[in-house]
């Protein structure tokens, strides 16, 4: 029991206990953390103490639920919750629950998580994915990465390729030569001959002719670098790709 308690107090979650009644009987320094209630408030309260109110039915039917059947749907998973700070302020948590019996009295234990600066953190990444993917679509660049050998497969294309060349982008990944094989045939051997240097040179821009979704050839101007691991191994290639047909036929339009 001392053991128990020394690791329960010295958790930074969460660890609560409550009994079939609904009551809080176990309450560690990390609920009290968490939740600012201290030990003495804390004990003996019913456990929607810590729920926000419009989750507080919701509870109590699941609760009497898992009493009645001996059943509950998130016992021994870990789950997202909202929890109440005495503050009344709402946050996120993830919840481990367990039960047991002692004495014919059924137990319910939790073991809750503060996954606020989690949440804001996956909040701020989705938010810059989003503005990277705007940004991209409407980009007159077509951006992709490839692996370094072989036909140079598509492993990612931007969604923007359908505008800019009539494809979807899945076309490009699924197929290991579908870019190879869409070069013009008069310039396949000359491409492939100059990306040879790739691996040594670090970057490398060409212009070839490359195979429309409406079956006529463009002139793509392409910028591609090696992307290396901290050991210098290359492990991909990024580069942007741009349709520079009408910029090509006006220069040869004019050097004639």
């Amino acid at each position: 029991q001392e053991r128990y308690q020394t690791l329960t107090q010295a958790a930074k979650d969460a660890i609560i206990s409550i009994n079939d009644a609904g009551l809080i009987t176990s309450w560690n320094q990390g609920a009290e953390a968490i939740f600012q209630y201290g030990e003495q408030e804390a004990l003996g309260q019913p456990i929607i103490l810590i729920i926000p109110e419009r989750f507080q039915e919701a509870h109590l039917q699941g609760f009497q639920h898992s009493l009645t059947t001996g059943k509950s749907s998130i016992i021994g998973k870990i789950v997202e919750v909202t929890g109440r700070r005495k503050d009344g302020i709402e946050f996120p948590l993830e919840l481990s629950l367990s039960t047991w019996k002692q004495e014919e009295q059924r137990y319910f234990s939790a073991i809750i998580r503060d996954i606020t600066e989690r949440k804001n953190k996956e909040q701020i990444f989705q938010d810059t994915y989003d503005q990277l993917r705007r940004l991209l679509d409407t980009s007159p660049a077509v951006i992709y990465r490839c692996e370094p050998d072989g036909n140079y497969p598509a492993t990612f294309i931007s969604s923007n390729v359908g505008r800019q060349m009539g494809y979807e982008p899945e076309q490009f990944t699924k197929s290991s030569d579908f870019w190879s094989n869409h070069i013009h045939p008069e310039d396949r051997d000359r491409v492939f001959s100059e990306l040879s240097n790739l691996m040594k040179e670090g970057c490398h821009s060409h212009e070839y002719r490359f195979l429309h979704g409406d079956g006529s050839y463009r002139w793509m101007h392409d910028e591609i670098s090696v992307v290396r691991d901290e050991n210098g191994k290359p492990i991909h290639l990024v580069g942007s790709w741009t349709d520079i047909t009408e910029r090509k036929q006006a220069r040869d339009d004019r050097d004639r």
